[in-house]
């Protein structure tokens, strides 16, 4: 897989998105701590051509982008980006992390704000 490729999946009832919602980009969020970080990535997400929806996961530091149906997906480089003019940093999921994974994820960024 390329380095910037990011996972390309169809809805299903197991990763709660709505059948009829097609492919979907998962990027990695790092330095929210509101909603209203949370606010400013889904906005950027939503004007990247080829976006139809962006939901941002606060406590699960994740963004997931749908495309839209019969369109090409989202440039990778483009939703990076848009992460980046907010002011956050964001990287392509390039597989789903196991519950271990994510905790271990959460407890580094929880010690590295402490630290600040």
């Amino acid at each position: 897989m390329p380095p910037h490729a990011v996972e390309l999946v169809k809805g299903n009832a197991r990763d709660g998105l709505p059948r009829a919602a097609g492919l979907a980009a998962r990027l990695r969020v790092n330095g929210m701590h509101c909603a209203g970080c949370v606010g400013k990535v889904e906005s950027a997400l939503r004007r990247v051509p080829g976006v139809a929806d962006a939901e941002v996961s606060l406590t699960g530091a994740m963004a997931l982008v749908r495309g839209q149906a019969g369109e090409q997906a989202p440039d990778t480089e483009a939703l990076v980006e848009a992460v980046r003019s907010t002011g956050f940093t964001a990287e392509p999921m390039e597989r789903r992390e196991s519950l271990a994974e994510r905790r271990e994820a959460m407890e580094r960024r929880r010690l590295a704000a402490v630290r600040r």
